[in-house]
């Protein structure tokens, strides 16, 4: 089995960092709640006990929606070549502006 993750890189217009910190972060790069002063857990993948051959990342745009679904629909492709017979099941995950998009 693997698990595909799908983040966003630093968004270039405001400079924020991206999803993908969550997932390729070093040490603590995630707070536990958002009052939180500083990042005090693991990335997701380490929180989930998925050992690095056992996940992939793609990165893509936060606000280009064509972009998104090509690279989705990439990342469904490689798995599908690599598990043929492999069910695929999606938990997204966004924030407004995906709600806007709705």
């Amino acid at each position: 089995m693997t698990t595909i993750l799908i983040c966003t890189d630093r968004d270039p217009a405001t400079n924020t960092p991206g999803s993908n910190l969550q997932i390729t972060g070093k040490g603590s790069c995630i707070k536990e709640k958002f009052s939180d002063v500083t990042p005090n857990l693991p990335n997701i993948p380490t929180q989930a006990g998925l050992n690095a051959d056992q996940f992939s990342v793609y990165i893509t745009s936060s606000d280009e929606l064509d972009q998104i679904y090509s690279d989705c629909n990439k990342a469904i492709k490689d798995a599908l070549s690599q598990f043929p017979s492999a069910k695929i099941i999606a938990n997204y995950t966004g924030g407004t502006k995906s709600m806007c998009a709705g």
